[in-house]
């Protein structure tokens, strides 16, 4: 497990110079020392170059969970580290292990997304204009009910279970008689708020329907459910309700930005495609 950790720390550190997934030290020898003129290496470890701008990163990292260290300490950790790499690169950890396979991709990913700049307004109203939906609040409802499990009572005796409730009684009566009702019978809390797709999920379709077709302030019932038979009342009901661009720019915003760099992504491999050699040998199986 430590080693495991290890390899994807330096591996996070040390993708500005992106390694093969399977070539060995003895495949893929490092830059000529001589060709290395720009002064920021420090070391070398089997003909791969240690950079300050990595050794500075590490020391970032660990000052703010270890505080300060000598700068010396860090140099021999980062060459630890790259030669626990490169065992890992020989013994072909990064094709064969999927959890750093697939930290690997996703930094490949979000390294050729990071081109993406920053959205014009122009950018945020045609985007916000074309996924109305996504920044609409759906029509919810408020309601009080009691609650009996299917398998406690008959149909016909569910009534008499809630404690003589009926349908079309007075709202104010009902209301009292969930206040004193046990949580069990009470279900929910009445000032939560419901969709209907959350409606439909907690207790079934049919019973999302009818309920959202009741007017607020009558009692209703017994309704059958998924999970057992209502005496219900809507409290209260929310139109749909579109937020406008100003209450939710940053997430108009943040939802750009990953739209365009999966746009990105995918540009990317459409001509990674057509630059590799690809054969597929036979289909998969349906």
């Amino acid at each position: 497990m430590w080693l495991g950790l290890a390899l994807v720390g330096l591996l996070i550190a040390a993708l500005g110079t992106v390694r093969g997934p399977t070539t060995t030290n003895a495949e893929r020898p490092g830059p000529s020392r001589s060709a290395v003129v720009d002064g920021d290496v420090i070391a070398w470890v089997n003909g791969v170059p240690i950079r300050k701008s990595t050794l500075q990163a590490w020391q970032a990292a660990a000052a703010r969970e270890r505080g300060q260290q000598s700068s010396d300490a860090l140099l021999q950790a980062v060459i630890d580290q790259e030669l626990l790499y490169q065992e890992g690169v020989r013994q072909g950890l990064l094709q064969s292990d999927p959890v750093i396979r697939r930290r690997v991709i996703q930094l490949i990913a979000e390294q050729i997304g990071a081109a993406v700049g920053e959205p014009t307004n122009e950018d945020l109203v045609r985007f916000y204009a074309a996924h109305q939906t996504w920044y609409t609040r759906p029509a919810q409802i408020r309601f009080a009910q009691l609650f009996v499990p299917a398998d406690r009572v008959s149909p016909e005796s569910v009534t008499a279970s809630l404690r003589g409730v009926h349908e079309g009684m007075a709202l104010d009566a009902f209301l009292e008689v969930t206040r004193k009702s046990t949580d069990r019978l009470r279900a929910h809390d009445d000032d939560l708020y419901y969709a209907g797709d959350r409606l439909a999920a907690l207790y079934g379709p049919d019973f999302a329907s009818r309920l959202l077709s009741l007017p607020v302030g009558q009692v209703a019932g017994p309704l059958r459910s998924s999970l057992g038979w209502h005496m219900v009342a809507v409290l209260e009901k929310l139109p749909e309700q579109r937020r406008p661009l100003e209450q939710v720019r940053n997430i108009v915003a943040r939802d750009w930005r990953q739209n365009r760099q999966a746009e990105v992504v995918r540009n990317w491999l459409e001509q990674a495609r057509a630059r590799a050699d690809i054969e597929i040998l036979q289909e998969p199986r349906q």
